[in-house]
Parts: structure tokens; sequence; C-alpha cells
């Protein structure tokens, strides 16, 4: 949730993961999406060299008038691919282009609040888009003011409340998407 000016837009988000043998149900996580985050790892010179067909692809299920923004992702691990790769992939598409990590949240909230910026809901305040994101981050600081471990409030066999912390295990994907 987002909350702007007594409005709260309620975004969903959807991960397709990348992989090949989901690829079937990519045209319909896509279709009448506002945004489209295409992700590549850039420790990983595989990832970016898929990113190309899946931007192809991409487009061709996709016929909305929908955001495109290519992400490099994994700032924080050894880089393979360059920045100014990603760049000139994301201009060559007319894609805005971001470099994060998920580990750190590093630019995270910067390409998520620059792409809501863009969203048509928007176009009805008479403010400028680098102010829109600068209030955006001001208003939902509190998502980032959250623990970077999800905790969760357990009753032991007493009854006492004890915050637990929530440890997931992921299994390591092909980030070419």
């Amino acid at each position: 949730m987002i909350e702007f000016r007594n409005n709260s837009i309620k975004l969903q988000i959807w991960d397709s993961a990348g992989q090949e043998r989901y690829k079937a149900l990519i045209p319909s996580y896509v279709r009448g999406a506002a945004i489209i985050f295409i992700i590549y790892d850039i420790s990983d010179n595989n990832s970016f060299a898929n990113i190309e067909s899946w931007i192809t692809f991409i487009k061709q299920v996709n016929t909305d008038e929908s955001l495109l923004i290519l992400c490099g992702n994994k700032s924080d691990l050894e880089r393979k691919v360059n920045y100014k790769e990603g760049y000139e992939l994301a201009q060559k598409h007319g894609m805005m282009f971001f470099e994060t990590s998920a580990k750190t949240s590093e630019n995270l909230n910067l390409m998520m609040y620059t792409g809501i910026a863009q969203l048509p809901f928007f176009s009805q305040f008479d403010i400028d888009k680098n102010a829109l994101i600068e209030e955006l981050k001001k208003l939902n600081c509190k998502a980032e003011e959250q623990p970077k471990e999800p905790v969760m409030n357990i009753k032991d066999e007493e009854g006492n409340v004890k915050p637990t912390k929530i440890i997931i295990k992921r299994k390591k994907k092909n980030c070419a998407c």
C-alpha cells in the first residue's frame, strides 16, 4: 500500500522468476500491468546475455502502454556485467535503468518510487516528478524502517508471546527475467 495525499494506492507485485518453465504464464502476468521490471543478475554474464530475448518477448506479449524498467540486481556481488552495458541496453529499448541490491536494499526504493511516480493516477496532481518521488519517499518511509529479518509474535506453551525470527530459505534462482 502506498499512501499519498489521503489516497491509498494498492500495488500488486508479481514475480515470474524468469525461468523457461514459467514462460507460458508470463503473458497473463504482464497484460494490463502498469510497470514491468525486467531484471538480470550483474554478477552473471549468462543472465545478461538472456535479457535481450526477455525484453523482446515481453514487448510481444504486452500490447499495453506499460512502463518497462530494466534492473541490474545483485550490485552487492562481484560485477561481471558493467553499468554501461545495462544502461545502453535500456536506452536501446526506451527503458528506465537502475542497478539494485535486493540483499542490501540499495536503490530499491528509488527504483520503485520512480516507477510509481509515472503511474497515470499522479497526473491529476500538479507536481514535478522529482518532487513526487521525494514526497513518496517521505510519506512511505515506515516501510523502510521495517526490520531486515522478518519477525513474528509466537505464543509458547505457557501462552507467553515472544518475538521469533522467521528464517526464509530460498533455492538459488536463475535471474534471467
